[in-house]
């Protein structure tokens, strides 16, 4: 998985963050555990974009800019503005990795789920690591 080293960081420091101690916090990989009935708010964490290319010709630095996606899922009683309160804590802790650009998607209501979702994006500038995923075709 690209950018696996990346999420797992963001994964971490939310975790660590004490204003979102209430959220289950998790990789968005289909093999994490993931409940089946929400009980409280999730936070998946997953690679969202990649745009980046070698230091010099031949070079195995890869630099650019890449978005790790932090989807918040809450269950419907705890009401939609508690997403806004939950990605205004987890933008607080993101600023630490030093973004260069934020996105804030729109709350959808998602009935099959019982939930509500927000999207948050951050977008990150300089070296890529590809070590945590495969790359032509060899596992890194």
């Amino acid at each position: 998985m690209y950018l696996r080293s990346e999420c797992e960081e963001i994964v971490n420091l939310l975790k660590g963050s004490d204003g979102l101690s209430e959220c289950y916090i998790i990789l968005a990989y289909p093999y994490a555990k993931k409940p089946t009935r929400l009980t409280k708010p999730i936070i998946a964490v997953s690679p969202a974009g990649l745009d980046g290319g070698a230091a010099e010709i031949g070079e195995e630095r890869y630099f650019g800019e890449y978005t790790v996606s932090a989807e918040i899922y809450l269950p419907q009683p705890l009401g939609s503005p508690a997403a806004y309160d939950i990605a205004e804590r987890v933008i607080n802790a993101m600023l630490a990795l030093s973004p260069v650009r934020i996105k804030l998607g729109e709350i959808e209501r998602a009935d099959a789920l019982d939930c509500f979702r927000l999207g948050c994006a951050f977008s990150f500038s300089g070296e890529i690591d590809f070590k945590g995923g495969e790359r032509d075709g060899q596992q890194g």
